[in-house]
C-alpha cells in the first residue's frame, strides 16, 4: 500500500493522509477546485487546489520521523512518485474521455554475458593498451 499526505499551506504541521485508493480523488479535486470528502478528513475546493500531494514515506516505515526519507529501500520513492504521476493521468485520461498514458518503473535488463566473460579476455585487452 502507498500513502500519500495532502499538505493544504506552507509547512503545515497537520497534513491529511491518503492511501492509493484515494488519490484519484485528490488530483481530480487538485485540478477542478471541487471540495473532497476523504476516509480520515475533508478538504474545501479553495484547500485541495492550493494544495501539494506529496509520499507520506514515514507513513510506509510506520514511524513518524521528519528525516525517513533517509531509510527508505532502493525504488521505494520512486514508486510513490511514479504513482501520482499515473493518477494525475487516470484523472487528465477521464476527464478528455481518452485512455490514460500510464508510465511504469523500467528496470535494466543485465544479462550475464554482456562483456568481458573470460580472464582471457580481460588480459587480451589489457595487453592491447599497452
Amino acid at each position: 500500500m502507498k500513502y500519500f499526505k495532502i499538505i493544504s499551506q506552507f509547512d503545515d504541521p497537520y497534513p491529511t493522509s491518503i492511501d492509493e485508493t484515494e488519490l484519484p480523488k485528490a488530483i481530480h479535486g487538485q485540478l477542478t477546485g471541487n471540495p473532497v470528502v476523504f476516509k480520515t478528513a475533508s478538504l474545501s475546493g479553495s484547500m485541495i487546489k492550493n494544495s501539494k500531494i506529496v509520499p507520506d514515506f514515514d507513513k510506509v516505515k510506520k514511524v513518524y520521523n521528519p528525516s525517513g526519507a533517509d531509510y527508505l529501500p532502493k525504488g521505494v520513492e520512486a514508486e510513490h512518485y511514479l504513482a501520482i504521476e499515473n493518477a494525475g493521468e487516470t484523472v487528465k485520461a477521464k476527464m478528455e474521455n481518452r485512455v490514460p498514458q500510464l508510465k511504469s518503473l523500467e528496470k535494466p535488463v543485465q544479462i550475464h554475458t554482456q562483456g568481458p566473460t573470460a580472464i582471457g579476455e580481460l588480459l587480451a585487452k589489457d595487453s592491447s593498451l599497452r
